[in-house]
Protein backbone atom coordinates (compact mmCIF):
# COMPACT_ATOMS: atom_id res chain seq x y z
CA UNK A 1 0.00 0.00 0.00
CA UNK A 2 1.23 3.59 -0.94
CA UNK A 3 1.88 6.16 2.05
CA UNK A 4 -0.34 9.13 1.56
CA UNK A 5 0.71 12.12 -0.25
CA UNK A 6 0.29 15.10 1.95
CA UNK A 7 -0.04 18.62 -0.50
CA UNK A 8 2.50 20.21 1.38
CA UNK A 9 4.76 17.61 0.40
CA UNK A 10 7.63 18.89 -1.71
CA UNK A 11 10.70 17.48 -3.55
CA UNK A 12 11.78 13.72 -4.42
CA UNK A 13 9.26 11.29 -2.48
CA UNK A 14 9.76 7.00 -2.73
CA UNK A 15 7.09 4.89 -3.08
CA UNK A 16 7.64 1.89 -0.20
CA UNK A 17 6.70 -0.51 -2.49
CA UNK A 18 8.53 -0.24 -5.64
CA UNK A 19 11.53 1.74 -4.24
CA UNK A 20 10.89 4.49 -7.14
CA UNK A 21 11.85 7.82 -6.10
CA UNK A 22 9.38 10.38 -7.96
CA UNK A 23 8.89 14.07 -7.31
CA UNK A 24 5.78 14.93 -6.51
CA UNK A 25 5.63 18.66 -7.76
CA UNK A 26 6.57 17.78 -10.64
CA UNK A 27 4.28 15.38 -11.06
CA UNK A 28 2.04 17.62 -10.56
CA UNK A 29 3.26 20.21 -12.55
CA UNK A 30 3.20 17.62 -15.71
CA UNK A 31 -0.36 16.26 -15.21
CA UNK A 32 -1.69 20.13 -14.77
CA UNK A 33 0.07 21.28 -18.28
CA UNK A 34 -1.20 17.53 -19.54
CA UNK A 35 -4.74 18.40 -18.52
CA UNK A 36 -4.41 22.32 -19.22
CA UNK A 37 -3.61 21.76 -22.45
CA UNK A 38 -6.17 18.93 -23.28
CA UNK A 39 -8.89 21.58 -21.93
CA UNK A 40 -7.30 24.01 -24.39
CA UNK A 41 -7.45 21.45 -27.49
CA UNK A 42 -11.04 20.96 -26.77
CA UNK A 43 -12.38 24.75 -26.20
CA UNK A 44 -10.47 25.74 -29.51
CA UNK A 45 -11.86 22.75 -31.62
CA UNK A 46 -15.49 23.84 -29.65
CA UNK A 47 -14.92 27.14 -30.74
CA UNK A 48 -14.38 26.35 -35.06
CA UNK A 49 -17.39 24.06 -34.59
CA UNK A 50 -19.72 26.53 -32.84
CA UNK A 51 -20.43 28.39 -35.65
CA UNK A 52 -21.20 25.82 -37.84
CA UNK A 53 -23.53 23.93 -34.97
CA UNK A 54 -25.43 27.04 -34.51
CA UNK A 55 -26.26 27.16 -38.17
CA UNK A 56 -27.15 23.59 -38.39
CA UNK A 57 -29.32 23.58 -35.06
CA UNK A 58 -31.36 26.24 -36.81
CA UNK A 59 -31.49 24.92 -40.38
CA UNK A 60 -33.06 21.42 -38.17
CA UNK A 61 -35.58 23.90 -36.89
CA UNK A 62 -36.87 25.82 -39.43
CA UNK A 63 -36.88 22.80 -41.67
CA UNK A 64 -38.63 20.40 -39.24
CA UNK A 65 -41.16 23.70 -38.22
CA UNK A 66 -42.33 23.65 -41.98
CA UNK A 67 -42.22 20.16 -42.25
CA UNK A 68 -44.49 20.28 -39.77
CA UNK A 69 -47.08 22.67 -40.91
CA UNK A 70 -46.87 21.60 -44.16
CA UNK A 71 -48.07 18.11 -42.65
CA UNK A 72 -50.58 19.81 -40.78
CA UNK A 73 -51.90 21.57 -43.70
CA UNK A 74 -51.62 18.46 -45.60
CA UNK A 75 -53.88 16.48 -42.81
CA UNK A 76 -56.45 19.05 -42.51
CA UNK A 77 -57.01 19.26 -46.05
CA UNK A 78 -57.49 15.67 -46.18
CA UNK A 79 -59.26 15.01 -43.39
CA UNK A 80 -56.84 12.87 -41.36
CA UNK A 81 -56.32 12.42 -37.66
CA UNK A 82 -53.37 13.60 -36.08
CA UNK A 83 -52.07 11.80 -33.04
Amino acid sequence: MASDIKEEQVGAEMDPETSVSFDLSLAASHEFCRRRKRVLENMASCYFLSPFLCISFSLRFIFSNLLFSFLTKYMEESDLILF
